[in-house]
């Protein structure tokens, strides 16, 4: 999928079961000279009334790709988990949100950053969104391009993700 500014995708009740444990990966590819700008890549993060649900992933104006992930109130920086170093290029990033239990972790290129956060999950009932950062306000949107978005109801596992990336791992055989 290529995005401009303004563009985005409505995925409907896509993900209507992630109440719990999720996963959300993709890979993600940014226009040139778009450092320093926020990008939205997808999820169904809401604020109401001040409070946030749901989860989402963003390249942040840092340039650190980002998971958030609502609690229910109005403290959305807690939740933050960022990548380790920012990214500017205009090349292709496997970008990977984790929750599982209570814990929140971010793979970039099939590799687990170092930070994590633990907060609690309040669910959105937002529509399911690709290429800008909120349901339900108009801006924060992607400039670049979109492929294999993966949504799951569960944590993946570090190599399950590996995999996903494109990384695979020796393996003994003993013949």
């Amino acid at each position: 999928l290529q995005f401009a500014a303004g563009r985005y995708v409505d995925c409907g009740a896509a993900a209507e079961e992630v109440t719990g444990d999720f996963t959300l990966a993709t890979w993600v590819k940014l226009d040139p000279g778009t450092a320093g700008h926020y990008h939205g890549i997808g999820g169904k993060l809401a604020q109401v009334g001040g409070n946030y649900s749901g989860f989402g992933l963003v390249r942040h104006t840092g340039n650190a790709f980002r998971l958030w992930v609502g609690d229910g109130t109005d403290d959305l920086a807690k939740s933050a988990v960022s990548s380790d170093t920012p990214y500017t290029d205009s090349e292709w990033h496997h970008v990977v949100g984790v929750r599982e239990g209570r814990t929140n972790r971010l793979y970039i290129d099939g590799a687990q950053q170092t930070a994590t956060s633990v907060t609690g999950f309040v669910p959105s009932t937002d529509f399911f969104h690709l290429g800008r950062q909120y349901s339900h306000l108009d801006d924060r949107y992607l400039r670049g391009a979109m492929d294999d978005v993966r949504v799951y109801d569960r944590a993946l596992s570090a190599e399950e993700i590996a995999g996903l990336a494109g990384l695979t791992v020796q393996r003994h055989k003993p013949f």
